[in-house]
């Protein structure tokens, strides 16, 4: 008897658990063209999970919560879509609109007053520079090196690519050139 009110109890814990606990799926497609969306991000609250559908445009979350409330569908390019679960039917498609993204201007500008300049004034007045070769040599990431003896511009490395003797870039120091990135051996920096 003991045994069969054990087995009893059990069956009564184990269909409250399954009761709590319930799966949840649903796919999504575009609304103009009825197509599967791809990687789309559905998030449950206030559990804080989130999906990201397939190619099929599925999703799926094991062993949902009672408490659970609110299925969030977003995407880029489509409109954000909120659902609350009691209004959600397992196994539903959800078609999003698309929306046009707009992104904000991104503008980059030099400080100026910059105290932590990659060549400060006073490296250049330690070193005893008297040309311009001798500047690029203090820059950070150019490497200056003279091969074959003189004659020929030096050859010049920044960040680990050879710069072919200063023909494949320009140099300029307010705005005036100091190389001639049109010669065929550069005579790259002026001497």
């Amino acid at each position: 008897m003991k045994k069969f009110l054990l087995f009893i109890c059990l069956q009564f814990i184990i269909s409250g658990l399954s009761a709590q606990q319930r799966t949840l799926s649903g796919k999504i497609i575009d609304s103009a063209t009825q197509v599967a969306i791809n990687g789309v991000t559905v998030i449950i609250q206030p559990d804080n999970r989130t999906d990201i559908t397939d190619e099929t445009g599925r999703f799926f979350f094991k062993k949902i919560t009672g408490n659970t409330k609110v299925l969030t569908v977003s995407a880029v390019g489509y409109q954000k879509k909120t659902y609350q679960l009691a209004d959600f039917k397992n196994g539903q498609t959800i078609s999003l609109a698309q929306r046009q993204t707009q992104l904000s201007d991104v503008v980059i500008t030099a400080d100026n007053r910059n105290p932590y300049k990659a060549i400060s004034e006073t490296d250049i007045k330690l070193r005893g520079v008297s040309n311009s070769q001798e500047v690029l040599r203090i820059v950070p990431g150019l490497f200056i090196g003279q091969h074959q003896g003189g004659g020929k511009a030096e050859q010049i490395f920044l960040r680990g690519f050879d710069n072919d003797h200063g023909t494949d870039i320009n140099m300029s120091v307010d705005g005036m050139p100091i190389n001639m990135v049109s010669q065929a051996h550069g005579q790259s920096v002026t001497k």
